[in-house]
């Protein structure tokens, strides 16, 4: 379950952004999967191999998988059959048993009920575990047109999930229309769904970039500032980037400054966030303020980012007047930062990296997070342990939902040869945060155990909001 204060992850009936071998949807990725028919389910569970063996273990997941029929039953009696399958197949999702009994079960129901909807997301769910697009997305299309006989879809709330998520699809293949319309429809089902605002706010903005019509940047503004009051745990990075961006085209710039700055507070890692506000400040007149964002935009960046290669050419540009004010505190942190990013990487400098670290710590005596962080994995990577500890454990209390600090742990578990250990929290960065590319760094290095027990908890459906 997608906890309220981790970052959100826009699964299950909401969007993730992935850049790794998941690709842009985790829940949506892939080709075609073909149904398997109810003979060929039944002969693979007579003749089990090791991955059926756990599900037959289940007497009430056997009987369903190798006996169910809805032949000759009374209304009563079919839906005593479909709660059955409806509750083995949340045991099944809750006890993490295999992907593949879940399939299984979720087939024989949508075969033994294909006109139900609720027998088609289920099935549309697992074809999404499986990064299978085609498969999912059909089976989603199909659930509009068919009508719950037997499932009580309380107050819409599968429906509305199937707009949502059909919405997502589209946007993440920059169709607006067809994204706004889904998701529109999700809204008026769900006013309170701050997932569909934050998705409606970037479909508009994706429509405002092709029409250039005030409407569209209007509304795109209004889905966003709706998602932010009633689901500011729900943001993702690019809620942040987007909305600032729509509010500055808007003329509005202390909000953009606002939500930038709320940003980097949620996801202190994102070299965009300092990078923007530093063009903000250098606007206003603060050229130390903005100095200092321009390096931390250096200091947090990932491979290629094109923010942080930007930054390094804005502090070329405003060095010398920044150094007029070397006696102030924060430019004697700035020089401590640019020293730990130009250090940051090179091998056998991890100490001293660590030490200019420190030492920025030092300069203004503000505690910052992102550079407790960093420090962290600097004394991680100089082999620091004693030290590298109660700096990431107590970043992880303050921000339990920051996923790079757990990389650092794992990383300084493994070091350590407590590879289980390692495993855990790896698995635990994988839940909460899988889009960031700290966490992505990782992925290959799991076991597919523990890389299993990630992507079960990921397919969990988020709580309410």
């Amino acid at each position: 379950m997608i906890m309220e204060n981790n970052v959100p992850i826009r699964l299950g009936g909401a969007l993730v952004k992935k850049q790794l071998a998941l690709g842009v949807l985790m829940l949506f990725v892939g080709g075609c999967v073909s149904i398997p028919s109810r003979d060929d389910i039944r002969a693979k569970y007579k003749v089990p191999g090791p991955a059926q063996e756990e599900a037959l273990k289940d007497k009430e997941m056997k009987d369903l998988l190798l006996n169910a029929s809805v032949s000759g039953k009374s209304q009563a009696e079919k839906q005593d059959l479909f709660n059955r399958f409806e509750k083995a197949i949340e045991r099944c999702i809750r006890e993490r048993r295999s992907l593949g009994a879940a399939f299984d079960l979720c087939v024989t129901q949508y075969r033994l009920f294909p006109n139900e909807r609720k027998a088609a997301i289920n099935l549309a769910i697992v074809h999404a575990s499986m990064r299978k697009e085609e498969g999912a997305i059909a089976l989603l299309q199909g659930a509009l047109d068919k009508k719950d006989e037997f499932f009580e879809d309380k107050g819409q709330e599968c429906l509305e999930r199937v707009h949502r998520t059909l919405g997502a699809h589209h946007l993440a293949r920059d169709d607006a229309e067809k994204a706004i319309r889904h998701l529109e429809t999700a809204l008026e089902m769900n006013p309170k769904d701050a997932h569909a605002c934050y998705l409606l706010g970037q479909s508009y903005g994706l429509r405002f970039r092709a029409s250039n019509a005030k409407e569209d940047s209007q509304k795109a503004i209004e889905r966003f500032k709706k998602g932010f009051e009633i689901g500011p745990k729900l943001a993702l990075p690019e809620d942040y980037a987007r909305y600032a961006s729509l509010l500055l085209q808007a003329g509005d710039h202390k909000g953009a400054i606002s939500i930038l700055k709320k940003g980097i507070a949620r996801f202190p890692a994102v070299p965009a966030f300092y990078f923007n506000l530093g063009q903000y400040v250098r606007a206003g007149g603060d050229v130390i303020g903005a100095y200092y964002l321009y390096t931390m935009a250096a200091l947090v960046r990932s491979p290629g980012d094109t923010h942080a290669k930007l930054a390094v050419d804005e502090m070329s540009k405003i060095q010398a007047a920044a150094s007029e004010t070397k006696d102030d505190k924060q430019y004697e942190q700035i020089r401590q930062i640019v020293r730990a990013a130009e250090l940051t990487g090179q091998e056998g400098k991890e100490a001293e990296a660590a030490e200019a670290l420190r030492k920025a710590l030092d300069a203004n005596g503000k505690n910052e997070f992102t550079i407790r962080y960093l420090l962290g994995k600097a004394l991680v990577d100089a082999k620091k342990w004693s030290e590298a500890a109660p700096l990431l454990e107590g970043c992880i209390k303050e921000r339990p939902w920051f996923a790079p600090a757990y990389v650092e742990v794992g990383r300084m578990c493994e070091s350590q040869g407590n590879r289980p250990e390692a495993m855990k929290v790896w698995v635990r960065a994988m839940e909460i945060q899988p889009q960031n590319w700290r966490v992505q760094e990782i992925w290959d290095r799991v076991t597919d155990e523990a890389r299993k027990k990630a992507l079960d908890k990921l397919k969990e459906p988020a709580p309410p909001q």
